[in-house]
């Protein structure tokens, strides 16, 4: 929060990049809605980052490029973390990266288990994307009564369960 008033002071004597400034250090969200469920899912989608730079910490392959690549795009994201729009940017493409990386030391190290773990965070990470974008009406549904196709389709629906936010 800090570092994001510093950059509030700013004033570049224009008004698109003082709106800009404005809206990525404007991190204020409305949590009254947030479940338990999207809660659990955002850190599952944020924890393979932390994992990937435990990963990069223990390489025994620093030295290719690939890896080198990684690093400096880890870099910028270090400095851009208190600004979760840009970073979340800078992620999104480390993530690409990354897989690359992950494949490579593979592929040479021939090491399953780094490959597994990381499939099973990526294969998480949309989890907060469903509960987040989920209404509250339809929180209550989701539970381990309601995880197979024949389940979800036997719960009758209606239109103000789909208009209902």
């Amino acid at each position: 929060e800090y570092i994001q008033k510093l950059f509030l002071e700013i004033d570049t004597d224009s008004e698109i990049y003082n709106n800009k400034i404005q809206a990525y250090s404007n991190t204020n969200q409305n949590t009254e809605t947030t479940t338990f469920a999207t809660a659990v899912a955002k850190v599952l989608k944020q924890l393979w980052f932390y994992v990937a730079v435990l990963y990069a910490y223990i390489s025994k392959r620093k030295h290719t490029r690939l890896f080198k690549l990684f690093l400096l795009v880890l870099l910028p994201i270090s400095f851009l973390i208190t600004f979760p729009g840009i970073a979340g940017r800078y992620i999104d493409f480390l993530k690409m990266i990354f897989v690359l990386v992950l494949l490579d030391d593979f592929l040479v190290l021939k090491n399953k288990k780094w490959l597994y773990i990381f499939l099973i965070l990526f294969s998480l990470a949309p989890l907060y994307d469903i509960f987040r974008l989920m209404t509250s009406s339809f929180a209550y549904i989701y539970s381990f009564d309601h995880l197979t196709l024949f389940q979800i389709l036997n719960v009758e629906y209606t239109t103000s369960d789909i208009l209902q936010r």
